[in-house]
């Protein structure tokens, strides 16, 4: 049963790290966009674009490394119940 207290802690851990890198990322995109030159609304459409596609596959990342995690911490606690 320890271990599963451990696996869990620690998977609790790695998303609230997954979590505040990616809150800390975005803020330092909105700094740079202040510093570039300005750009006219074709460009600024694309690059709005590509920030949604880097974190919606950031997104999908987070959520398949949760979901295999799930799957690690399920099979950990099948094998302690049966010995």
């Amino acid at each position: 049963m320890e271990i599963s207290r451990v696996m869990i802690r620690n998977y609790l851990l790695f998303i609230l790290f997954s979590v505040a890198l990616t809150i800390t990322i975005a803020p330092i995109s909105a700094v740079t966009e202040f510093d570039a030159p300005p750009i006219d609304e074709a460009e600024k459409e694309v690059d709005d674009t590509e920030q949604i596609w880097v974190i919606a596959i950031v997104l999908v990342g987070i959520l398949i490394a949760i979901r295999i995690a799930f799957q690690i911490i399920k099979k950990q606690r099948q094998k302690s119940d049966e010995d």
